[in-house]
């Protein structure tokens, strides 16, 4: 089983553990340490030349949608079912080009994306 996080503009880290197993400690998912692939980084569109692929934390690029992207999204596939506790975004080195919002939405196997819900909304996160 895979799952997937899908999330709006911009490059995506943060820290997990498999759910259910047991871990006492929280491990980094690999956004900046290489533990995630480019291969798993996907994108609604892209800027040419800041495709998806670039959206590590404190990588050389970035990821930048197309600029008729009305619904950009960033997706990563963790491979493995996990629990997340937090995910980092990282604005532009080079320009004043950061994320200002998002939402969160997962999938098991790529069918069907449930939006992140807290107190019956969508969570949004500023």
């Amino acid at each position: 089983m895979l799952l997937s996080c899908v999330m709006s503009k911009s490059g995506v880290g943060g820290i997990a553990a498999p759910r259910g197993c047991g871990a006492t400690e929280v491990l980094a998912i690999g956004m900046e340490n290489g533990l995630i692939l480019w291969s798993q980084l996907s994108a609604s569109s892209s800027f040419e030349g800041y495709n998806a692929s670039n959206a590590k934390l404190n990588g050389a690029g970035h990821w930048l949608p197309a600029e008729d992207d009305i619904k950009p999204w960033l997706q990563v596939d963790f491979a493995i079912i996990l629990w997340l506790e937090a995910l980092t975004t990282q604005g532009a080195s080079t320009s004043d080009q950061w994320v200002t919002n998002f939402t969160i939405s997962y999938a098991i196997n790529f069918t069907v994306f449930t939006d992140l819900i807290e107190n019956g909304t969508i969570k949004v996160k500023n």
